[in-house]
């Protein structure tokens, strides 16, 4: 077992050696640097020719799935127009397919990204929204307008904070309210 214990630190001591040594490190070839993959220049047409041939009218999600590939790599205004034909492809191929409403909806999307106007990418959005009603954000997820001072959500905290603090006639004067009265009755169950 000694004779284990020395060989081990022997190992040690040589590979500490060789790494402290500059002549040593000298003599070791230099590691080589890696060399990026060279940048293929040719228009996404091209780079994408098999794909797109292979594209069939009847699977609108393979238009789709290529159309995203297509505007992330897009760097000429013909790689986003080819984008955009994809979209457009998948919107059409989908839009008359049952059951493909979440594609042609996705493919809206694509093509409100992809609009150069505030007002083509409302309609996009607002198209996507019609034909897939169900795809749109659930309301959790949508931003609430911002509160103010005379907003009904910042009258009831108001309230309950009133009627915490034990301040009973002045929260009974906010609760005379209608509009606060009526929010407090649909948030009663919320509330016990």
């Amino acid at each position: 077992m000694i004779h284990v214990a020395r060989v081990g630190s022997l190992a040690i001591l040589l590979a500490a050696a060789l790494c402290c040594n500059p002549a040593a490190a000298q003599s070791a070839p230099p590691a080589a640097a890696p060399v990026p993959p060279a940048k293929d220049s040719r228009p996404l047409s091209e780079r994408f020719s098999r794909r797109l041939e292979a594209l069939d009218p009847l699977s609108p999600s393979g238009y789709l799935l290529l159309a995203e590939e297509v505007a992330d790599a897009a760097e000429s205004p013909a790689d986003q127009r080819l984008a955009i034909e994809l979209y457009a492809r998948a919107f059409e191929s989908a839009r008359v397919r049952p059951g493909e409403s979440e594609v042609a909806a996705s493919a809206c999307r694509g093509l409100a990204d992809a609009a150069r106007t505030g007002k083509d990418r409302r309609w996009f959005e607002v198209l996507a929204a019609l034909v897939d009603p169900g795809g749109a954000a659930p309301g959790w997820l949508r931003k609430p307008p911002p509160t103010s001072v005379d907003s009904t959500p910042y009258r009831i905290a108001q309230l309950l904070g009133l009627v915490r603090a034990g301040e009973g006639i002045v929260a009974r004067q906010q609760l005379e309210k209608p509009e606060i009265r009526q929010a407090l009755e649909a948030m009663e169950p919320l509330l016990k």
